[in-house]
Order: structure tokens, then sequence, then C-alpha cells
């Protein structure tokens, strides 16, 4: 979209992505080239980025990715603390698909989501 104003710390938004890149390549099998979509759309208030690992599963529990953000996400979340919020929809295999508001405002929680969904996909939420 050629009308979006986008005023913000674009280092930061760059570094992430290239965090959730290397994520996705970490996470795949040795057998298949990770499928990685991108998309920046604009959603009422706010404008949304993410990183769509297509031909992945989320290799933690839901429970362990509340509990525990782990190193790559405290990484991503002192480099985007102020700049937007990051969430998570993920495919987490027997568990099912979830969304996961990795950090925002809020406590950390999980939204079951009764979809065909496949992989991983990460957002990166910029209030307008």
């Amino acid at each position: 979209n050629e009308r979006i104003e986008f005023f913000t710390d674009i280092d930061k938004v760059i570094q992430a992505y290239y965090d959730l890149i290397k994520l996705a390549l970490e996470n795949n099998d040795s057998e298949n080239k990770p499928i990685i979509e991108i998309s920046f759309v604009e959603q009422k208030s706010r404008l949304i980025f993410s990183v769509h690992h297509l031909n992945s599963t989320y290799s933690k529990s839901i429970e362990n990715t509340i509990q525990r953000t782990g190193k790559t996400y405290n990484k991503l979340i002192h480099k985007l603390n102020g700049v937007c919020n990051i969430h998570l929809l993920a495919d987490f295999g027997n568990e099912g698909v979830a969304h996961v508001n990795i950090w925002d405002s809020k406590p950390r929680t999980c939204k079951k989501e009764n979809t065909n969904f496949k992989g991983v996909q990460h957002f990166l939420e910029f209030k307008k």
C-alpha cells in the first residue's frame, strides 16, 4: 500500500526480521527448505508485519511458551520494547493451534484457535 506512512525505529525492525528468519532456518528440518511468507498489512488502527514459516510446527509446548520466553524471544523483546507488540500464532502439534501474546501490555496468555492453520507465524504489531 503506497499510502501507508510508517514512523518507527526501522533498524530494530530489520534486526528483528533477521532474527525471525534465522529462527525459521534453525527450526527447519534438514529434509526441506523453509517456506517463508512475509506480509505487511494495515488493519484499523494498527499495522502488522508478519513472518510466517509455512512448513513448520512450534517445537515448545504452549505452557512452556507462556512461562519461559527463552533466549530468542528475550532478545526480540529487548530490541522491540517500545517499538511494537510481538504475537505468535502457531501449530503446536498435538496441542493444536494457538495464539500467544509474546510481548504487549498484557500478561502472556494463550488463546486456542479452531482453524486449519499450518506453520509458525510471528506478528509485529505497530499502533498508529
